[in-house]
């Protein structure tokens, strides 16, 4: 309580379900509305109790105490994780992570440190964050499955179309990457 008798400012913001925090926290750290795509689903959840302002998970994704999900090895079905996580000195990154019946999402994007320029990280989490909220956009309508995986800024994976090719998205930095719907010629080769 502050001196005229009402809570705070900080514990009415503490009462917010986690999960409102954290998306306040994306849209004033990299200047973009949280994606839809990026919030839990009926598959995701329920939401674990160990979830807090920084960081968001499904039961699925694993318990507290650590990054619940630091590799593809244990994505469960049901995973579902979104937020700020790091350790050490410069290890720090913004996390998505999904994994339902048609997608396998794993992005570690860097943001953070003591070493990182933060403004230019913040720029390349955003800029990825739009180009991939585009390719799902297009993905619902034209692919079956798909794998994105963003690790630290190197990006690979695989899609799946309708008709049932499979095509390998090659090895590339985040900037050079190319998703199936971006103009010129996507990274990779049908599989």
């Amino acid at each position: 309580m502050n001196d005229t008798g009402k809570p705070s400012r900080r514990r009415r913001a503490e009462d917010k379900p986690p999960c409102e925090l954290l998306k306040a926290a994306f849209e004033r750290t990299f200047g973009l509305p949280f994606p839809a795509l990026f919030q839990p689903d009926p598959v995701s959840e329920p939401l674990s109790e160990d979830s807090d302002r920084h960081l968001c998970f499904s039961k699925a994704a694993g318990s507290s105490g650590r990054l619940p999900v630091v590799h593809w090895r244990g994505v469960r079905p049901g995973t579902w994780l979104a937020g700020f996580w790091g350790y050490g000195v410069n290890s720090y990154a913004w996390y998505f992570v999904r994994r339902d019946r048609r997608r396998a999402v794993f992005l570690r994007l860097p943001y953070g440190g003591a070493y990182g320029d933060s403004e230019h990280e913040a720029l390349a989490v955003k800029a990825f964050t739009e180009r991939y909220v585009a390719f799902e956009q297009w993905a619902e309508t034209h692919l079956s499955h798909w794998r994105i995986e963003n690790c630290m800024g190197t990006c690979r994976g695989w899609v799946r179309f309708r008709d049932g090719r499979r095509v390998r998205l090659e090895r590339a930095e985040a900037e050079d990457f190319r998703f199936p719907n971006e103009p010129g010629k996507p990274s990779g080769e049908v599989a």
